[in-house]
């Protein structure tokens, strides 16, 4: 039902339309039609076709922002969810490898400049799951552009 709000208040506008019309007897059809009659005298009927017309196109139209709008939304949620969930995974990860490093640094004859790329390495990752955390736009060519990444296309 919630995603046919605005049909429920024109079910609901029309029924009360049709109960007091019935009630009062108002004949709006052919009150209208009376009205289009006088109009017809001066031309401004086809004004009125003419703004009906205009008036559903800018109605479809701010259907189709608001679809767009709501769209975006939904692509925000799901990359923070993403973002989220990558930070976990990688936290993880990442952790595991600083012990790995850690124990590597207490093994005698362990290269020196291994323990210093592999802690160069952590802390890049790092800066980029924050990079991509920080996000203000998502589409390809920024997410690519946070982590420094190329595009392949």
């Amino acid at each position: 039902m919630k995603n046919y709000g605005l049909s429920m208040i024109g079910l609901i506008v029309a029924g009360l339309f049709l109960l007091l019309n019935g009630m009062f007897n108002w004949d709006v059809a052919e009150r209208l039609h009376a009205f289009l009659q006088r109009l017809e005298v001066i031309e401004f009927d086809e004004v009125i076709i003419a703004l009906l017309i205009f008036l559903i196109f800018f109605v479809l139209d701010v259907a189709r922002a608001r679809h767009t709008i709501e769209t975006e939304r939904e692509q925000w949620r799901v990359y923070r969810a993403t973002i989220g969930s990558v930070q976990h995974v990688m936290g993880n990860f990442l952790n595991s490898v600083a012990y790995i490093k850690l124990t590597a640094e207490n093994v005698e004859g362990f290269p020196k400049d291994v323990l210093d790329t592999m802690e160069g390495d952590i802390e890049m990752a790092r800066m980029q799951i924050k990079a991509l955390s920080q996000l203000d736009d998502i589409s390809e060519e920024s997410i690519s552009a946070s982590v420094g990444s190329r595009l392949k296309t």
